[in-house]
């Protein structure tokens, strides 16, 4: 089978195929609308800002402890967060990428102790495909 036979011919067209085209293509633009915020993004944002907060407090504390009530409240929001990315679905590429970034720092190199292989966690090779998922990610948004 050639090419020309998957295709009809333009000239199959007649004016009844066309009228009768024209209510799906007044929907197709409603259907090309901009996609509604991915809820990542929002919780990205969330967890983020709550675990930056939670490790100020918890490196200034006056008493060095992280059991203060703004620290544990700190956390609290962060893992907060946290699950709900785990509970939800990402619905854009920057979605994806938020996710990785979260599982990146909350078991990526944060957890690198020194007898790692050389003190590098990229060495790994979860840590790599992570790594590779965030850099797609990024590549494909920009």
């Amino acid at each position: 089978m050639t090419i020309a036979q998957n295709f009809p011919s333009i000239q199959s067209l007649t004016r009844r195929s066309l009228l009768a085209g024209l209510p799906a293509a007044a929907v197709a633009p409603a259907a090309m609308a901009a996609p509604a915020t991915d809820p990542m993004i929002a919780l990205y944002k969330e967890w983020a800002e709550a675990r930056a907060l939670w490790v100020h407090l918890a490196e200034t504390s006056p008493s060095g402890d992280a059991n203060e009530p703004e620290c544990e409240a700190a956390w609290d929001r962060k893992e907060a967060a946290l699950f709900a990315m785990m509970q939800g679905q990402a619905t854009s590429v920057e979605g994806i990428r938020m996710l990785a970034c979260v599982m990146w720092d909350e078991e990526g190199w944060t957890n690198a102790t020194p007898d790692d292989i050389d003190d590098d966690p990229l060495h790994y090779d979860v840590l790599r495909l992570l790594k590779a998922i965030i850099r797609s990610a990024e590549g494909i948004a920009a």
